[in-house]
């Protein structure tokens, strides 16, 4: 410990010798660092974090598959009330399922109207997710009858933005298409679904004549699997009541089956190759900026040689040298993450403010406790990736030979091909991160294909 504490006293004062080094050093590992903080955030709350239900991993969707020649290359379909019905009914698999779909409502009774995304759920929607509200409740069975589905549950979001954060809303009226609506609760700042951007779900209601239908489609399924159930039991019940259904009901269901997808790969399904590419590149633009760095050490190195030289001969270590000289780079890292937060804080806000649309659990996209402690490794092993090639060639420099030459001169050819190696490997590093460029764009631009192709339609 004294050790350290003594390398960290050093390592301090010779930084403060060179503040313009220093300061540059600091910048480019702080971009390299700011980006994979950035890019990390979104990675970790997209495809890392647990969606924020209970055991989510007993929540899937259940979508109709369409008959293949009537809608060529689309895997999943929207639902229609009378087959979810029958679902309903007829498995053994799913502890309760819901049906939901999204509708626009006008937010009147003030000066001006407001359109409002809102989402129109069955009363059991919120209980098959597990989810429980911050202020009065959910929507009870009977709420969904004509004459009573004058209810509303507002997002957290909307109950701030619009109603002041009143925690004396339960109970009171607003206004949506001109009609009054009993707000009966307020859910958490958490939960965002089905679409992330909604701010209000009312309750969906059925006429006999709707409950009858089958041959349009227009809604989601969520169910919960039971205990000890798994997808391939979920699937194969499903896949034994569409045939069913199908001989049943022959103008309407022929052809048509069900697939049971984990609600989470439904929801990041889609984005997973882009993020993971995206992280593959920042990385790279991190490994280009330790080279950077490596290299302004090399040339640093060169005038402390004949330094480093004198420590030898009074008896220091290689491996002492190379610890004091770690510890100085590490220290520069450490300054390069504190300001790479700074570079991730402006764009984590960025990626918020123009691509929430693009991206499911956008609104919940922060620079939590993991990805401050990703920043802090992050700094560290970039600290030694960048400091690792400068120690171990400062330290094996020839103390006779050092001593004999003038200042500076000392291992100047080796150094010159160590900087050139580290030069070459910066290009390679480029070329391999505008080729990594090039496949994400690609990726995105498969990606957004299916979108175009409606693969999940309500129509």
């Amino acid at each position: 410990m004294t050790k350290l504490i003594q390398d960290f006293r050093y390592g301090l004062r010779v930084l403060r010798k060179s503040p313009g080094f220093a300061t540059v050093a600091i910048l480019v590992l702080g971009l390299g660092i700011g980006a994979n903080t950035a890019i990390f955030s979104v990675v970790n709350t997209v495809l890392l974090r647990p969606l924020p239900f209970e055991d989510p991993a007993r929540i899937v969707h259940v979508w109709h598959v369409p008959p293949p020649k009537s809608f060529p290359g689309m895997t999943t379909f929207s639902v229609s009330t009378a087959n979810y019905i029958d679902w309903r009914q007829q498995n053994n698999v799913f502890e309760d399922m819901a049906m939901y779909t999204g509708s626009s409502m006008n937010l009147t009774g003030g000066d001006k109207a407001e359109s409002l995304l809102a989402a129109t759920v069955e009363p059991n929607f919120f209980s098959v997710l597990g989810a429980k509200p911050l202020l009065g409740r959910t929507f009870l069975a009977g709420e969904e009858q004509p004459g009573q589905n004058h209810k509303v549950v507002l997002t957290h979001a909307f109950w701030q933005s619009r109603i002041g954060g009143d925690r004396n809303i339960v109970g009171k009226q607003i206004t949506l298409d001109d009609e009054p609506y009993t707000v009966v609760g307020v859910m958490g700042p958490g939960f965002m679904y089905p679409m992330w951007e909604e701010k209000l779900w009312i309750p969906l209601t059925w006429s006999d004549k709707e409950r009858a239908v089958r041959g349009e489609h227009h809604s989601t399924v969520v169910a919960r699997l039971k205990r000890g159930v798994d997808i391939n039991q979920a699937q194969a019940e499903m896949s034994t009541i569409s045939d069913l259904l199908a001989r049943q009901y022959p103008e309407d269901d022929k052809d048509w089956g069900a697939v049971v997808v984990p609600l989470r790969e439904d929801i990041v399904g889609d984005v997973r190759p882009a993020l993971l590419v995206l992280l593959g590149a920042v990385a790279f633009v991190l490994l280009i900026a330790c080279a950077n760095v490596a290299n302004l050490l090399l040339a640093r190195a060169l005038a402390r040689s004949k330094e480093i030289a004198i420590r030898t001969a009074l008896g220091a270590s290689r491996a002492r040298l190379m610890q004091q000289l770690l510890f100085e780079t590490i220290l520069l890292a450490l300054g390069g993450g504190v300001a790479g937060l700074l570079v991730a804080n402006f764009g984590v806000d960025l990626i918020v403010r123009f691509l929430a649309q693009q991206l499911p659990r956008a609104t919940e996209i922060s620079l939590d406790a993991g990805v401050l402690g990703f920043t802090l490794a992050i700094s560290l092993v970039t600290g030694i990736v960048a400091g690792i090639v400068p120690a171990w060639k400062l330290s094996k420099a020839n103390v006779n030979e050092t001593l004999k030459q003038g200042l500076g001169r000392a291992g100047d050819s080796g150094g010159n091909r160590t900087r050139s190696a580290l030069v070459v490997c910066e290009v390679a590093l480029s070329l391999v991160l505008l080729a990594g460029a090039g496949l994400m764009i690609r990726s995105l631009w498969n990606l957004a294909a299916p979108i175009l192709g409606l693969s999940r339609t309500m129509c």
